[in-house]
């Protein structure tokens, strides 16, 4: 992942300047429960071919990491459109309240009945996803 991406990964989940409730609120907001296709797409996933072990490992390690060990994330100079796609029981909300409140131009999609995992793997990509990125880079797109 290029260094740049990390650094808006890590700056949209870390060093949040919400008020405290504000999380909470939106914890209280996601849906509950166990996609039922989950064990089925890791199954799948880990017989796939050509997986990059190396970089399924340092995913994993970065998941690890203490919060908070990246540098500041000012969402507000951000001047482009930027989309969100969540599945149902990927705390939806929670993941996207500080985009939601700072960023210029957002929009946050949730994929009913999905995780991370169905989502957006081969087999279980949901229309919705891939309507709403046609439409998100057709709308985007200068060209």
């Amino acid at each position: 992942m290029p260094e740049d991406l990390k650094e808006l990964a890590w700056g949209l989940n870390s060093h949040s300047t919400e008020p405290v409730d504000l999380p909470q609120k939106a914890k209280d907001m996601d849906p509950s429960g166990a996609d039922p296709q989950q064990e089925e797409a890791l199954a799948r996933l880990q017989k796939r071919a050509g997986r990059d072990e190396v970089a399924l490992k340092a995913v994993g390690e970065g998941r690890r990491a203490k919060p908070g060990t990246a540098p500041a994330l000012d969402l507000t100079r951000i001047d482009f459109p930027v989309l969100a796609v969540n599945g149902e029981f990927d705390a939806p909300y929670s993941k996207t309240t500080r985009m939601q409140r700072e960023l210029k131009e957002f929009r946050s999609v949730i994929l009913p009945g999905k995780s991370h995992n169905t989502a957006i793997r081969e087999g279980f990509i949901p229309q919705l996803y891939i309507d709403t990125m046609i439409e998100f880079i057709a709308s985007n797109n200068s060209k």
